[in-house]
């Protein structure tokens, strides 16, 4: 039986300048894209916007604060990011080891997008002539 430890430094890693450069060349794995990049990303994004949100709202800052131009803000900044990710997605949307996935992949991005879209066009109007007045 032999005595053999793993260390940390014994692990093939990947850094995040390396990560991108893979994504944007279109050599990193479909599962690393999606599930490394584009969730966390925009999970991400999404929670901070929200918090900041949140933190407005609870805080004594709001009045003096421009909501709408935060919101359409937040909104412009997010179509923008999910097509980046959507793209990188579907660079590497090759990178698996059966089709139905790289399918799957493209497809929900492709919805993904196109809701955020839609929703873009009908909601900033909205925003735009939302007044503030009283909240």
């Amino acid at each position: 039986m032999s005595n053999v430890r793993c260390q940390m430094t014994d692990l093939p890693s990947i850094s995040q300048h390396q990560l991108l450069k893979s994504a944007y060349s279109g050599q990193l794995q479909l599962w690393k894209v999606f599930w490394l990049l584009y969730s966390p990303v925009l999970l991400g994004y999404v929670t901070l916007c929200a918090s900041v949100l949140w933190f407005l709202f609870n805080t004594e800052i709001y009045p003096t604060f421009n909501l709408k131009t935060f919101l359409v803000l937040f909104l412009i900044v997010t179509f923008f990011i999910t097509i980046i990710l959507t793209y990188l997605v579907w660079l590497c949307a090759k990178n698996t080891k059966t089709p139905f996935w790289a399918y799957l992949a493209r497809a929900y991005t492709l919805f993904f997008v196109a809701s955020l879209g839609i929703f873009l066009c009908f909601s900033i109007p909205i925003i735009l002539r939302f007044e503030t007045h009283g909240i």
